[in-house]
């Protein structure tokens, strides 16, 4: 569910695929350093990942503020129309 919503953010649908995937990838490092992982270029992947979270936290914001949202069925609807149209 989380990939999915990070990748309907992305206004443009062709590339939604490739937000989803690259979600994927971010997810797996997390997990890596959660569950004790070696480190090993750790500071260019967390920057990058700070990039990803700061792209979704402001899109997510815009829209919110765009589309009014005040509550999580709101929340539930904006996502349901940026999936379905």
């Amino acid at each position: 569910m989380l990939a999915e919503r990070f990748a309907l953010l992305e206004p443009e649908r062709p590339k939604r695929r490739e937000r989803m995937k690259h979600f994927g990838q971010v997810y797996a490092y997390r997990n890596a350093v959660a569950h004790g992982a070696q480190r090993s270029d750790t500071s260019l992947k967390v920057r990058s990942i700070e990039a990803d979270v700061r792209w979704a936290a402001d899109r997510l914001m815009d829209l919110i503020e765009k589309r009014a949202v005040s509550s999580e069925d709101d929340m539930t609807e904006l996502f349901e129309s940026l999936k379905w149209g």
